[in-house]
């Protein structure tokens, strides 16, 4: 079978997952847009994502555009627990 993870306690939990099955909770807070300038193209790679976690469970994502090279970091997008 496959798993998923669900938040038990406020804390990722790793569980089994029945076919067909889709569990998920959608993230507390706004959409983050990430703009394009220019506009990407299809099958065209644009952005270099690095995701992270910090010491206080804060989810941390910083950014590259491929192309201009300009980078960028969203010091927070919210707890994870």
């Amino acid at each position: 079978g496959s798993h998923s993870v669900v938040f038990v306690d406020g804390l990722p939990t790793l569980q089994d997952q029945s076919a067909g099955e889709i569990s998920h909770q959608p993230w507390p807070s706004e959409a983050l847009v990430l703009p394009l300038e220019p506009a990407g193209a299809s099958g065209e790679d644009c952005l270099r994502l690095r995701w992270s976690i910090d010491a206080d469970a804060q989810l941390r994502l910083e950014v590259k555009d491929l192309r201009s090279g300009q980078a960028w970091s969203h010091a927070s997008l919210g707890a994870v627990r």
